[in-house]
């Protein structure tokens, strides 16, 4: 499954590609990521794609996760 994480504070937009239920690939479609962002990026990707609900919950609208369909 594919989703987009949107990070409110720094105006980045990146694509989340899971295989088999795991974290597979990062893209940033939108802005850059620097300096502390860059530093802390793990924190923000669910290393399982069963827990995306339950991180979305605990950032609230600071982070915003979305399925896609390509």
């Amino acid at each position: 499954m594919i989703y987009i994480v949107t990070i409110r504070s720094c105006a980045v937009v990146l694509k989340l590609t899971y295989k088999g239920g795991k974290f597979s690939k990062l893209e940033v479609k939108k802005g850059t990521l620097e300096g502390e962002y860059l530093k802390q990026i793990g924190l923000l990707i669910p290393p399982l794609e069963s827990l995306i609900e339950e991180w979305q919950g605990s950032w609230g609208n600071r982070i915003i996760y979305k399925q896609i369909t390509e």
